[in-house]
């Protein structure tokens, strides 16, 4: 496939299947550079190993999508994206366990509700 950007308003993109039964079918993202707006839930591994060149990707959930996904942790696999350069965050209430890949040259937040504690640690990344 050769779809390079996606944009909706939200929607969940699913697991990538180890093996596909129908390879006709198995949708490969591997030549997408810009993703908008995922579910925050859309973190695991697998996810983001199937999306590993994008460039823009951006997060849009609600406050029960990010309560049930700030146990995993999933936002610390970010690091797998090791050619992002835009990250783009809407509704995020709890950013105690965000890791942002050191490839990130723009940050943008919408209604986030950021600690003004956190503040120091966005102050402390690369230009």
């Amino acid at each position: 496939m050769q779809l390079r950007y996606l944009k909706l308003h939200k929607f969940h993109l699913p697991n990538q299947p180890s093996v596909s039964v129908d390879k006709a079918r198995h949708v490969s993202f591997s030549n997408i550079q810009s993703i908008s707006y995922l579910s925050p839930l859309c973190c695991t591994k697998e996810v983001l190993s199937g999306i590993q060149n994008v460039k823009k990707i951006g997060f849009n959930g609600d406050q029960d999508d990010y309560e049930s996904f700030q146990k995993s942790g999933h936002f610390n696999n970010l690091v797998i994206l090791q050619q992002l350069e835009t990250l783009s965050v809407r509704n995020m209430y709890d950013w105690s366990l965000v890791t942002i890949p050191t490839t990130l040259k723009k940050l943008k937040l919408y209604r986030t509700y950021l600690s003004w504690s956190y503040l120091d640690i966005i102050a402390e990344l690369s230009a």
